[in-house]
């Protein structure tokens, strides 16, 4: 199993942590703890999927967990998600993603770079039609 403590925020302001703990691999499972919000599990075919219902989770709650897999601007590519999305591409308009824009899906990033599920992916299939 392995372990994130990463910070999580209402949007006021309040910042707190959290515990994410998962497998390495099949079948995936994403645990969350926080001492107010409680005990969560997530499943999903990938990592990056279990971080996307953790995320709708918590917009039901109004928080968010600030990561690398929930910036607007990455996404994890089919390669990727056959190996658990343990990576994802950061990725920037009319631009082609190469290996040096991998990054871990739950190492802490800034928070100015965070959106919901539906920016990212927004803005992923932006990002698509801006390579053609």
């Amino acid at each position: 199993m392995i372990v994130h403590h990463l910070p999580i925020t209402d949007g006021s302001g309040y910042m707190d942590a959290c515990t994410l703990s998962h497998p390495t691999c099949e079948p995936y499972t994403l645990e969350f703890d926080n001492q107010s919000l409680g005990h969560a599990i997530f499943s999903a075919l990938d990592l990056f999927e279990c971080l996307c219902q953790l995320r709708h989770w918590f917009a039901r709650r109004g928080f968010k967990i600030i990561c690398n897999g929930a910036r607007t601007d990455t996404w994890a590519s089919t390669m990727a998600r056959q190996g658990g999305a343990k990576k994802v591409y950061i990725t920037r308009m009319g631009q082609r993603t190469t290996i040096n824009d991998l990054v871990p899906t739950f190492d802490e990033t800034c928070l100015d770079a965070i959106g919901t599920v539906e920016e990212q992916a927004s803005y992923h299939k932006a990002w698509l039609e801006s390579l053609r």
